[in-house]
């Protein structure tokens, strides 16, 4: 099951947009609320398709709008980061299919290196976060919706 739930990292998909773990290997948790959750960010902050894309790709364009959207992924309907800025992988871990460990620690790792680092602005926290599980994990693991 944490297998399915994997591809949330990070992150709101739509089902003709490109990401490293293909849509049908998503968890049924994050199938359920994806769509919705990248349709409000984006509305939200007004980012691109291509801006999305490019950071599928593992591009990560510098563009306020594209990270205030993956602020909005990981903190729509205050799900995933508590008031310290440290994401809750154990509510990640459902989003994820089982066997995503390795998805998990790097989470974890990049966001208590970036919070005890004193990085205070939530929004370039989880930006930096997002490219530093990018950088530290099987690129067939990465996921960006």
């Amino acid at each position: 099951m944490v297998k399915e739930i994997l591809l949330l990292v990070v992150v709101c998909f739509i089902s003709s947009s490109f990401s490293a773990v293909p849509e049908h290997h998503f968890s049924p948790t994050l199938l359920s609320i994806y769509q919705d959750w990248q349709r409000r960010c984006r509305m939200y902050t007004g980012t691109t398709e291509e801006l999305i894309k490019q950071t599928q790709e593992g591009k990560f364009p510098e563009d306020e709008s594209i990270k205030r959207y993956t602020d909005c992924l990981y903190t729509h309907h205050d799900y995933m980061v508590g008031p310290d800025n440290i994401v809750d992988t154990r509510k990640l871990k459902y989003l994820l299919p089982e066997g995503s460990e390795a998805i998990l620690e790097s989470v974890r790792k990049c966001n208590l290196d970036l919070v005890n680092a004193g990085e205070t602005n939530l929004t370039e926290l989880l930006w930096n976060m997002h490219k530093c599980y990018h950088d530290n994990i099987d690129p067939s693991l990465y996921y960006f919706y």
